[in-house]
């Protein structure tokens, strides 16, 4: 089974930047996933996703519009660490490897391309202050 959590809070560090999402499964469960290193663009939402994964699935940790230029102002390149809430509160922690090299992959493939479509493009160029005219 594929699951699909959205971030809900970013919080910045000296030394990292968390996000968190909230889970329905068990700390348990959350222990077993591993960050893929890979992420996508679903231009339809607007949304960058994170892959994570265990043996039998993958889950993506979406990454909406409106989260694009806080990660942007708060970046410095410090690691990403998905904070992963278990149904019972107990945070499991996972770093999201390759996170700033995937973000600036897409942003520099989804820049001036109408291929995402003119929306995702232009919300792309804002948050991350590309093409300011």
């Amino acid at each position: 089974m594929n699951n699909s959590w959205t971030i809900s809070e970013l919080e910045r560090t000296d030394d990292k930047l968390t996000v968190r999402v909230e889970t329905d499964l068990d700390a348990s469960a959350l222990h077993t996933f591993q960050a893929s290193g890979q992420m996508l663009a679903d231009s339809d939402a607007k949304t960058f996703i994170y892959i994570i994964e265990d043996d039998s699935s993958f889950t993506y940790i979406r990454f909406p519009a409106g989260s694009w230029e806080a990660l942007q102002s708060v970046r410095d390149d410090l690691p990403v660490v998905l904070e992963l809430m278990a149904q019972n509160k107990e945070a499991v922690q996972l770093e999201l490897t390759g996170f700033w090299t995937e973000i600036d992959y897409l942003v520099d493939n989804i820049e001036g391309n109408t291929n995402y479509g003119d929306e995702m493009m232009k919300a792309v160029e804002k948050a991350f202050n590309r093409n300011e005219s």
